[in-house]
């Protein structure tokens, strides 16, 4: 199973790849010998014009998938290209270890995989 994983994430990151996806890395350590988990955690982002629809947005955490809000979100003019934005989710970080979290996104909106939670979400105008 963990190895159908990889091989699946691997396609995944190729196929980004090849749709000019970009990648950017948060990558959270303990030097306290904690455990931390739910941990809410938020980064800031910029992004020049047009590389980054507001639709093509996908967090990715150790265990695939993972569930992200954006806040703070600034368009570029006259397009559905943000400029910048607040990217928030839960971490878990083991005693003196390390989780990498990806967020990636590119020009075009995307279908993305859903990520397992129990939030249920519903838009209203």
């Amino acid at each position: 199973m963990l190895v159908l994983r990889a091989i699946l994430l691997s396609l995944a990151c190729l196929f980004c790849l090849a749709a000019g996806a970009v990648e950017r890395r948060f990558v959270l350590r303990d030097y306290l010998n904690q455990s931390w988990s739910r941990e809410l955690v938020t980064f800031t982002f910029t992004e020049k014009a047009g590389a980054c629809h507001q639709d093509s947005l996908a967090l990715t955490g150790p265990d695939g998938p993972q569930a992200m809000q954006l806040s703070e979100v600034v368009l570029w003019p006259h397009s559905s290209s943000i400029k910048s934005a607040k990217v928030s989710f839960i971490a878990d970080v083991a005693p003196l270890g390390t989780s990498t979290y990806a967020l990636s996104y590119g020009r075009r909106a995307i279908a993305r995989q859903e990520p397992r939670t129990d939030l249920v979400v519903v838009r209203r105008p």
